[in-house]
């Protein structure tokens, strides 16, 4: 009976031991999982201040002053309309296998 008595005293205290055990490595697991998740969130922020610089840069950057500016100091710049030439192009229907043979409709 004794021998009993300690083989079950034995048994539930291991088996206390081991419960503790998996509470310890549950506990460092969630403390490791909010500490990533706490480094994600700060590199999300630093990342949405870094997209908003750049959309405002963007947004300078195209400024049509601006545009106007660098085009005509690169040598760009608008075609008065009376140098313009609008061409109507006919309709092709396919092209049959030679790229330079098109067919009209």
């Amino acid at each position: 009976m004794r021998i009993l008595l300690k083989s079950t005293i034995l048994t539930v205290v291991f088996e206390i031991i081991a419960l503790a055990g998996v509470q310890i490595v549950a506990h460092n697991w969630l403390l490791s999982l909010s500490m990533k998740e706490k480094d994600l969130l700060e590199h999300q922020q630093e990342l949405r201040w870094e997209r908003n610089d750049l959309n405002a840069e963007i947004s300078s950057l195209l400024i049509p002053d601006r545009l106007e500016t660098i085009a005509g100091e690169i040598g760009l710049i608008p075609i008065p309309l009376e140098q313009q030439t609008v061409v109507e192009l006919p309709e092709y229907s396919h092209i049959d296998g030679d790229l330079n043979a098109v067919s009209e409709k």
